[in-house]
C-alpha cells in the first residue's frame, strides 16, 4: 500500500518491509456471521492507530483467505493471477467509471487471544453460520473494508429478483426498475442507476467475471432527512475473472450474466445497452481502457501491492485485454461506420 498519510488504510496499520499491512492487535472480533462462504474468515472492527484519537474512524472489515492457494486444481500461473485479480480488476472497474471495493494484503502480528480466535468446537455447522477459524499470525489474508456508510443499506440483487439465479441482464434490470419504482425512487435516479448497471454489465463481460451471481451485486440505498437515493453497489469479489472459473461452481450457469441472445461476450453486452451508452460515452470509455492504458494500470497496481508477477502472467493480462479491446473496436466500427480514431 502507499505509505503517504491520508491514503486508505494508513491510519489503521503499520507496514513491514514489504507491502503487507500489519495490525498490532487493536481490533474487535465480531460475530462469525460470514454465511457459508468458504473464503470468508471473519468480520473484524479495526481500531485507529495509536496516533489517532477519533474513535469514529473505526472500520469494519472482512478478512478473507486465499482459498485457491492450496488447491492443486489451479496451476501455479492461475493461482498467481487469482491473487493478482483481487487488486488489478478493481482498478479496471474504476477505469469503466464504476465504484469498486478496496483490497489490501494483511497479516497479524503479536499474540492472538487463543480463547477468542480458536475454532468454537461446540458450534455446529449450519447454512446460516460457520464457526471461527483460527487467524494465524504472519499468514497473509485479503482484507476489504465495508463500503457502506452509517446511513446506507445494501440490498443484493438476489433478494430482489423473483429468481435469484436469473442471468439475463434485461430480465434483471426490468425487475430492478420495478423494485425501485415501487419504493418511490425518482425517475432521474433510476435513469442513473440504469446507466451504472449497463456499464457494470459491459465491464463484467470485458473481464469475463465468472463469479457474477446475484449475491455478488446489489443496490445501495442512502437515507437522509430530505431524500432517499440509490446507486449500484461497488464491484467486489472479482478474483475469478479472465477465463478462470471457481471450481466449486462449475456447472452452475447462474454465475455468469448473459445478454438476450444467451451469450456473454463484451460485444453482446454492448449491443444489449447500445441505446443507453452514446457514441461520445463509448469513445470516452474506450480511451480509458486502451491496451497501453490498461498496461499502465496493471504495472502501477503491481508496484503498489508488490505483486511480483511473472513475465508470462504479465503477458497474459496484456493479451487478454488487447483482444477484448479489439472486440469493442469492431463493435464501434459496425455501429458507427467509422474507426474510433476518426
Amino acid at each position: 500500500m502507499a505509505s503517504s498519510k491520508g491514503r486508505e488504510f494508513i491510519d489503521y496499520f503499520e507496514k513491514d518491509k514489504g507491502v503487507h499491512m500489519i495490525y498490532d492487535g487493536q481490533y474487535l472480533l465480531l460475530d462469525d456471521s460470514t454465511d457459508i462462504y468458504k473464503c470468508a474468515k471473519s468480520w473484524i472492527v479495526l481500531s485507529p492507530s495509536p496516533l489517532m484519537t477519533n474513535l469514529g474512524q473505526r472500520k469494519q472489515c472482512l478478512l478473507k483467505s486465499y482459498i485457491y492457494d492450496d488447491n492443486k486444481t489451479y496451476s501455479a500461473t492461475k493461482r498467481q493471477m487469482l491473487r493478482a485479480n483481487n487488486f488489478i480488476i478493481p482498478e479496471i472497474a474504476k477505469a469503466f467509471g464504476l465504484e469498486a471495493a478496496s483490497y489490501g494484503r494483511f497479516k497479524i502480528i503479536g499474540n492472538l487471544d487463543e480463547g477468542e480466535l480458536a475454532r468454537e468446537e461446540n458450534v455446529a455447522y449450519t447454512k446460516d453460520r460457520i464457526p471461527h477459524y483460527r487467524l494465524e499470525p504472519n499468514r497473509e489474508y485479503l482484507l476489504t473494508p465495508s463500503f457502506l456508510k452509517s446511513d446506507e443499506e445494501f440490498v443484493p440483487f438476489g433478494d430482489i429478483l423473483s429468481n435469484d439465479k436469473e442471468t439475463n441482464v434485461s430480465t434483471i434490470w426490468k425487475q430492478l426498475e420495478q423494485f425501485l419504482t415501487t419504493r418511490n425512487i425518482s425517475k432521474e435516479n433510476i435513469k442513473k442507476v440504469k446507466k451504472q448497471y449497463a456499464l457494470k454489465s459491459i465491464f463484467g463481460a470485458f473481464v469475463e467475471l465468472n463469479d457474477n451471481h446475484n449475491y455478488n451485486d446489489g443496490l445501495i440505498f442512502t437515507d437522509d432527512r430530505s431524500n432517499r437515493s440509490v446507486r449500484i453497489a461497488p464491484a467486489y469479489d472479482l478474483d475469478f475473472s479472465m477465463q478462470i472459473y471457481n471450481v466449486t461452481s462449475i456447472g452452475a450457469t447462474y454465475f455468469i450474466k448473459t445478454a438476450n441472445n444467451g451469450r456473454f461476450e463484451v460485444t453482446d453486452m454492448l449491443k444489449e445497452f447500445q441505446d443507453i451508452i452514446s457514441e461520445k460515452e463509448l469513445t470516452n470509455l474506450m480511451s480509458k481502457i486502451y491496451p497501453d492504458r490498461l498496461t499502465e494500470i496493471i504495472d502501477k497496481t503491481e508496484r503498489k501491492h508488490g505483486l511480483q508477477l511473472t513475465t508470462d502472467v504479465e503477458y497474459t493480462y496484456y493479451k487478454f485485454f488487447r483482444e477484448k479491446y479489439e472486440e469493442m473496436e469492431k463493435f464501434y466500427r459496425q455501429r458507427f461506420g467509422k474507426d474510433i480514431e476518426d
